[in-house]
């Protein structure tokens, strides 16, 4: 008789908890003991099967609803064990008849009543959906829906914003892991190759891909800030970011503190001394954490975090430390985070149309940031505009807005071809910035020949 794998166990263990307790899955599998003593190889293996199970979530639902009869509602909790087990058997390279034993056996631990329903469906399932997510050649939305497990508008938004190929190769691409890039800020080349990590060199300075990211958080240096997690998309926008900056930036969106130890990093690289960084970010929670973070990295100095909600720099009341121009006011805005649905799989199902397009949420809030923001830079400054986000709704809708708003009218946009760090680059990064830079002049990641997460920037000079 089979028996359930510890991977398979833990991946729905994760995901049920998510589920549950509305959590991301990667952060809960950080923190969990039973995740933490699996092999190397069972750590991929659960973390494949509980970010693919999250992404693929309504298409799993879909093909279950497909082959229940009416009148069988599931538990939530075995509902999630037949996710797990679905999204085993469809977009998988396990074989069949081990998919569908493993899926059964884990439906079995849940319900053991529930088996036989298991064992059924799952075949069927096998026999039909299956077809459909392994397809040779898709391309409608419909297809791309079903080959990668996202929501069907999301297909197509993704080819409005980047065109039929890249788009195509970009969606087939999610059922793929995404690739675990670090800097590295003051370790030596010996305590690099002497560690538990397998890192390759990339082509920026000091960012390395990590071949072994299940051994990521076992060593000290992550919490040492000695070695910074960040997508190889998001190191190379603070990069360029950082090439403009002569004496000081406001960062807008400080999240945990991740964009200001890449731009801290990226003033030594560059040699730009006596540089200083004041941020702002809105929730507490993540403002303590990076100031806890610049604290680590020994830059209180250099560094300074404010809570503080930047589309109101227009109120009197405002920090001292705010009330001044910069050379530079970069805007990490808030976003559908649709660039990295590999690493944040919860998005695909989780996030509404309606917030992308006219009128809604998330573009308002961004071109609202940029309006007020703007007034934050000093003539002959620059205004930089970034997301994560591969919805030309979010990123040249809001460009375009904002350039024809009476605060817009003072900027004009500045060719990432002639961008300040291009020198500092040795002649395969040029080429690599050079694929992802569109005819507008602005930075898309998504069409990088290299394999990174989806990133957005513009640079807007004022007059």
């Amino acid at each position: 008789m089979a028996t359930l794998t510890p991977a398979r166990k833990v991946a729905y263990q994760a995901f049920f908890e998510c589920r549950r307790n509305n959590l991301c899955v990667r952060d809960y599998l950080r923190e969990s003991k039973d995740f933490s003593e699996l092999s190397a190889q069972d750590k991929a293996f659960a973390t494949r099967l509980a970010l693919g199970a999250t992404l693929t979530k309504g298409k799993l639902d879909e093909a279950l609803k497909n082959h229940l009869k009416s009148g069988i509602h599931l538990e939530p909790k075995v509902q999630d064990a037949f996710r797990i087990a679905v999204f085993e058997v469809l977009y998988l390279e396990t074989r069949r008849d081990a998919a569908i034993s493993q899926g059964v056996e884990l439906v079995k631990s849940v319900s053991k009543r529930s088996s036989g329903l298991a064992n059924a469906v799952l075949r069927k399932i096998s026999e039909h959906e299956a077809n459909l997510a392994r397809a040779k050649d898709p391309h409608t939305p419909s297809e791309l829906s079903w080959a990668s497990g996202i929501p069907e508008w999301i297909c197509l938004e993704i080819i409005e914003s980047l065109g039929k190929s890249a788009a195509q190769r970009l969606i087939l691409n999610l059922k793929n892991p995404a690739p675990v890039y670090v800097l590295q800020r003051n370790l030596s080349e010996q305590q690099l190759q002497n560690g538990s990590l397998e890192l390759q060199k990339t082509l920026l300075p000091d960012v390395y891909e990590v071949k072994n990211p299940a051994q990521l958080n076992v060593g000290a240096y992550v919490k040492k800030v000695q070695l910074v997690p960040a997508d190889l998309a998001s190191q190379l926008v603070a990069f360029l970011a950082a090439s403009y900056v002569h004496q000081n930036i406001l960062e807008i969106g400080q999240g945990r503190g991740t964009k200001s130890l890449l731009l801290s990093h990226a003033f030594e690289v560059l040699d730009k001394k006596n540089t200083y960084i004041t941020a702002v970010e809105l929730l507490k929670g993540k403002s303590h954490i990076s100031k806890r973070r610049m604290k680590a990295a020994g830059l209180r100095d250099q560094v300074t975090s404010l809570m503080f909600d930047a589309t109101q720099f227009a109120s009197p009341e405002i920090p001292e430390e705010l009330n001044q121009n910069f050379d530079v006011v970069f805007i990490d805005a808030p976003c559908s985070g649709l660039g990295t649905l590999r690493r944040h799989p919860e998005i695909a199902w989780n996030l509404s149309a309606n917030s992308l397009y006219d009128g809604g949420e998330l573009t308002v809030l961004q071109t609202k940031l940029l309006r007020s923001c703007s007034s934050r830079v000093e003539v002959g400054g620059y205004l930089i505009y970034a997301t994560c986000s591969l919805s030309n709704s979010e990123n040249q809708q809001v460009v375009e807005d904002f350039l024809a708003s009476s605060e817009g009218f003072d900027f004009e946009v500045q060719d990432l071809h002639e961008c300040p760090a291009r020198t500092n680059l040795i002649p395969e990064a040029q080429e690599f910035l050079d694929t992802c830079i569109t005819p507008e002049g602005f930075l898309q990641t998504a069409f990088a020949s290299a394999d990174c997460d989806a990133h957005f920037m513009a640079v807007f000079k004022r007059k």
